[in-house]
């Protein structure tokens, strides 16, 4: 990436990606069942802001 200072000068961003350590080992994953219950609750919680309940009541 590249941009200019108000002066000026010329600068260069560069981004070196760093290794990010994974652990796969199901038996260390100590927060996996609270994770899939956040999961839950907020799709929980989405569906009922996009319900429509309203809808078959305004036949007419």
């Amino acid at each position: 990436m590249e941009g200019s200072h108000p002066g000026g000068t010329a600068f260069r961003i560069t981004v070196t990606p760093t290794p990010v350590p994974r652990n796969c080992e199901p038996s260390l994953h100590l927060f996996e069942g609270l994770r899939e219950y956040t999961r839950a609750l907020n799709a929980v919680k989405l569906e009922r802001v996009f319900a429509k309940p309203f809808v078959g009541t305004l036949d007419g």
